[in-house]
């Protein structure tokens, strides 16, 4: 891997190889059909003409859900990297993107009827931020407006990251995406705080691990190994909270519809809610 590329900062870095992310840090088919469900019920109680809506993050997939004609699509997104190489950009009026700040979207209130995220919530430093992001989300959605959310939620009982090294190591984890993302998981943490996805790249330093090798063991392709060095020198944390304060955080503002779980290993931890905005609630 170049050196210049592993010296980008994490966002930019993620921007750069995107399409090495591998599932479930990047939601799979199965997850936007859930989506998919959970927004065609909203709207068969709810038939709207000239739909607003926005996505946390520059998800490229979500894109694809099945967005009723006269869409409004805005991305929102910090890193201007992100925005630039990942959102896609080429699909006329009705799918713009702007750089904003989750917990201020630059939106008038009550404009949006629609709100979408895929580990928007756990891209945060804390649940203070986390509550923010509902809180600002709420204030742009129409009363009884729909977010919807997939969530990295930690389990009760979490793996040690030795136990996954373990797996690891014996060839026993199908990708590298499910090795990355059981580690973020079972790093220890204060659930109520963040995990810096730099002492996740010193970990997986320790172990001096030939690269090459580990492809061999494991069949996972060495440039998806590679994406590890994302997390070397990162100021990035994760907010990866268990199931009951994930709940917590949401239901200051929002009613839950739902919670869909994939059938997918590891869908326990990415489960997908449907929440309605409360009326008379505001940011």
């Amino acid at each position: 891997m170049r050196a210049s590329l592993k010296d980008r900062p994490y966002w930019e870095y993620l921007a750069a190889t995107y399409e090495l992310l591998g599932h479930p840090l990047r939601p799979s088919e199965e997850d936007v059909r859930i989506f998919d469900l959970a927004l065609l019920r909203w709207l068969e109680a709810h038939p709207v003409t000239g739909l607003r809506a926005i996505l946390l993050g520059a998800t490229p997939a979500l894109t694809t859900m099945r967005w009723p004609a006269h869409t409004t699509l805005i991305g929102c997104d910090a890193s201007v990297p992100m925005m630039l190489s990942v959102w896609p950009c080429d699909r006329g009026r009705t799918v713009f993107g702007i750089c904003g700040n989750w917990m201020d979207l630059p939106l008038a209130p009550s404009s949006l009827q629609i709100a979408v995220g895929d580990g928007a919530l756990n891209c945060l430093p804390n649940r203070g931020a986390a509550i923010d992001v509902c809180r600002s989300v709420r204030g742009a959605l129409a009363d009884d407006g729909l977010f919807l959310a997939r969530c990295y939620i930690r389990p009760e009982q979490p793996e040690t990251p030795g136990q996954v090294f373990e797996e690891m190591f014996r060839g026993a984890i199908p990708s590298f995406g499910e090795f990355k993302f059981r580690l973020l998981l079972a790093m220890p943490q204060d659930t109520r705080s963040s995990l810096a996805v730099e002492a996740v790249y010193r970990l997986w330093a320790s172990h001096s691990i030939n690269l090459v090798g580990l492809a061999a063991v494991t069949g996972w392709p060495l440039s998806q190994i590679e994406t590890i060095e994302g997390y070397r020198n990162s100021s990035t944390v994760y907010y990866l909270p268990q199931l009951d304060e994930m709940r917590s955080v949401l239901d200051e503002q929002f009613d839950e519809i739902s919670m869909a779980t994939p059938s997918y290993p590891l869908g326990r931890c990415c489960p997908v809610f449907a929440f309605r905005a409360r009326p008379g609630i505001r940011s």
